[in-house]
């Protein structure tokens, strides 16, 4: 193993704005990232939004520093969420983002030491991309996140290949939508436009763990590694996290992060009875978990899904079952009938009462669609909806959204 592979750290406190209780999940995470870099040697390659916003707090500041400083070397570049200058981890850790289109260096040698010699199976490993017959160095380039495919395209063709005596392997790390993983967005990587000299790209921005393939400019296929967020960024998230590995022969690795259990209940169209049954059953399998957690996630989330059917008793019989079986959740509610389609998935009620109206979803969905999807106006958009959607204080979300947008560009 040459480097761990890691993308959207979305480093705060607390992720669920009108859920503070809900806590720890990104510096769980982190605490884990760090253990391994430091157990196997390896620098951390994480291809933005490292933090969750542009203004974090100084508590969480210093929490880093103290989990991070003098710990492990890490080569990063800016996301749509922490595009600020200087950025905060060079301001607390001393360590700059990879200068957007240019190169940082040779992979192999860039370790606390020599490195140690790594049994992936030893270390739970499963491999997720056969390697080569050669193991190379690898040069690291980084593009941040920028706002238009035309801005992308420019930053990529200004990529110059780093000329060596000896073969070397070019790895491109990145922050930007791709191209039919989720809802189209302004400024998506596609086929055909990475250099052909570039081998591998490292992609964050989509909080989906995958490893696939893209092709370059004459096209070839490369290997595209997406690591996904480190921790639950969403209710709506796939909840199982993975780290990333890179060999230098080109393969690539991963293994389960330990996060929040998530447990999902559908009860649309569900009798009553039915609906009292797996909810005393759900409210006994909190008391059970499969495998013990950290303090700071143990309290797991449950998502429950219902409809006109189920709504008028569903918070007094899950409430009821929870108090009787004495378990402790973190509990969504999410009416399937008044949510507009996946894009929106995310928007829970959260246990707030609130009056949702076809008109206040209608108004969210039209703006959603014409701004360009970023992270930002999205979850201004939730925020709005799972808080107090209506008519009368659309124009102020409005008015949010576009000055967020404008700040953006």
């Amino acid at each position: 193993m040459i480097a761990i592979l890691t993308a959207d750290w979305h480093l705060t406190h607390n992720n669920w704005k009108h859920r503070p209780e809900i806590n720890g999940d990104a510096l769980c995470s982190l605490k884990q990232v760090v253990k391994y870099a430091q157990d196997l040697e390896l620098p951390i390659l994480a291809a933005g939004d490292i933090f969750d916003t542009p203004r974090p707090s100084t508590e969480l500041l210093r929490d880093i520093r103290d989990i991070m400083f003098q710990q492990c070397a890490v080569a990063y570049v800016n996301g749509n969420h922490d595009k600020v200058t200087p950025s905060w981890f060079e301001v607390v850790l001393g360590q700059r983002p990879i200068p957007s289109g240019s190169r940082l260096g040779v992979l192999s040698n860039w370790t606390l030491s020599s490195g140690v010699p790594v049994e992936p199976e030893q270390y739970g490993l499963k491999q997720e991309l056969p390697g080569g017959k050669k193991k190379h160095a690898w040069f690291v380039y980084g593009i941040e996140y920028v706002e238009t495919a035309e801005k992308l395209q420019e930053r990529l063709d200004a990529l110059t290949e780093q000329s060596t005596p000896n073969p070397m392997k070019h790895i491109l790390a990145l922050h930007q939508g791709l191209e039919g993983l989720i809802p189209k967005m302004a400024a998506e990587l596609t086929d055909g436009m990475i250099p052909d000299w570039v081998d591998m790209v490292l992609c964050g921005h989509i909080h989906i763990s995958t490893v696939t393939t893209i092709k370059t400019k004459g096209g070839k296929e490369i290997p595209l590694v997406s690591p996904g967020s480190l921790h639950l960024c969403a209710i709506n998230e796939e909840p199982v996290k993975k780290l990333h590995f890179l060999g230098a022969d080109g393969s690539v690795w991963s293994t389960p992060l330990v996060t929040r259990r998530v447990i999902n209940a559908n009860f649309c169209g569900s009798p009553e009875s039915n609906v009292r049954a797996e909810a005393i059953k759900i409210a006994k399998a909190i008391n059970k978990p499969k495998k013990e957690r950290p303090d700071e996630i143990r309290t797991p989330i449950v998502r429950i899904v219902y409809d006109g059917t189920t709504a008028p008793k569903i918070r007094t019989i899950f409430g009821t079952a929870l108090q009787e079986a004495e378990a402790t959740a973190h509990v969504f509610y999410t009416n399937k009938e008044e949510k507009v389609g996946e894009d929106l998935q995310t928007v829970a009620d959260d246990g707030i009462d609130s009056s949702f109206t076809s008109s206040s979803f209608d108004h969210a969905k039209a703006t959603f669609l014409k701004m360009e999807k970023d992270a930002h106006v999205r979850r201004i958009v939730e925020e709005w909806l799972a808080k107090e959607p209506s008519q009368e204080n659309y124009d102020k979300v409005k008015e949010e959204i576009l000055t967020e947008s404008e700040r953006m560009n």
